[in-house]
């Protein structure tokens, strides 16, 4: 019994360090987050489905099959997967979310992120 438990300590250890080696390659790939630049591109691309503070509550949000997510609540998790998140909105999802893959780029994603969080008054 305290052989399993060792091995199953030493697994969760090892994803945690995983997931906090992931945070941080993450950061070194997009850098840091330019946030004028993220809510320019919000702005044009995101505003009217995903509303001023990205709630889902856009302009158009009423009239889509499925509402658009909360984007304070995703972004807002703590340290999300950001290529996650990045790969959803370049690659669109089955449901509303539509592609912007050449209208964005990985690091304008990642700056909508930032701008989002900021309105939100959310850090991390």
């Amino acid at each position: 019994m305290k052989k399993m438990f060792g091995i199953a300590l030493g697994v969760l250890g090892l994803g945690v360090i995983g997931f906090i080696a992931l945070v941080a390659y993450e950061n070194t790939i997009y850098g840091e987050s330019d946030v004028a630049n993220g809510k320019q591109k919000y702005v044009e691309n995101c505003l009217v489905c995903h509303g001023e503070r990205g709630h889902g509550d856009g302009l158009i949000a009423g009239t889509l099959p499925n509402k658009p997510v909360n984007l304070h609540k995703k972004f807002g998790r703590l340290n999300p997967v950001k290529f996650g998140i990045i790969g959803a909105v370049l690659e669109g999802r089955d449901g509303g979310m539509p592609a912007y893959e050449g209208v964005l780029t990985k690091n304008d994603v990642n700056d909508i992120m930032a701008y989002v969080l900021a309105q939100n008054d959310v850090t991390n």
